[in-house]
């Protein structure tokens, strides 16, 4: 899904289409022979976490600040998947480098891992099978305008991108369905919205793309 919306974006980007094995060493080196060692290469390695907890998690390398891994943690919560933490992590042998070795041997790239959510909990389990579409979307849309691209929400797409002034109760009379269904559908536990927000509307379809540019999240108002 990402793969297919990044090539739609005409970023020039590079993934994988079918299952292949590499081992630990091979992978950097895989990802490092279609765009080299440059810091303006974006490494996205995707995940899904295990072991007790709920929500997000983004690593990002401890030579890159957290301005990448901030604007992922933004989409996630925007798209409805609550975020525990984005953070760095060092090796405790040597507290210099990266715990993880796609960050350590990927230099210079500017490399994140991303943790959609935990497999053994129930309500990252059932967020993960039902919205993994929204989730790869939300990932879509931090990469490309973080990289400084114009994100473009899929054709024939459900959604409403937040605008400024915009409230539930202004969305639904406009679209006709009632603010419970919108919190519903979009796992919102209150009414605050954030301008580039998408929201998905019940039975909403459109034939164009939507174009917008969004600078960082700002509160809209509460309905």
């Amino acid at each position: 899904e990402i793969h297919e919306r990044l090539v739609g974006s005409e970023m020039c980007i590079r993934d994988r289409t079918s299952d292949v094995m590499l081992s630990a060493s091979d992978r950097p080196k895989k990802i490092q022979s279609f765009y080299g060692n440059g810091s303006d290469v974006l490494v996205v390695s995707n995940h899904i976490n295990a072991g007790g907890g709920d929500g997000a998690e983004i690593i990002y390398a401890l030579r890159n600040n957290d301005k990448f891994a901030k604007k992922l943690a933004t989409e996630f919560e925007n798209a409805g998947q609550s975020v525990r933490k984005y953070y760095q992590r060092r090796l405790p042998s040597n507290p210099a480098k990266d715990y993880y070795y796609i960050m350590r041997d990927t230099p210079n790239n500017e490399t994140v891992i991303v943790e959609y959510g935990f497999a053994d909990t129930i309500s990252d389990a059932n967020l993960i099978k039902n919205d993994w579409e929204k989730l790869a979307e939300a990932v879509t849309k931090a990469i490309v305008e973080y990289a400084g691209g114009k994100y473009v929400a899929p054709l024939d797409s459900n959604y409403y991108t937040v605008k400024s002034g915009d409230s539930l109760w202004s969305i639904s009379r406009k679209f006709g369905v009632t603010v419970n269904d919108l919190k519903k559908v979009n796992n919102l536990s209150s009414n605050w919205l954030s301008i580039g927000q998408n929201l998905i509307i019940p039975g909403k379809k459109n034939n164009t793309c939507l174009l917008y540019t969004s600078p960082s999240p700002r509160d809209a108002h509460e309905s």
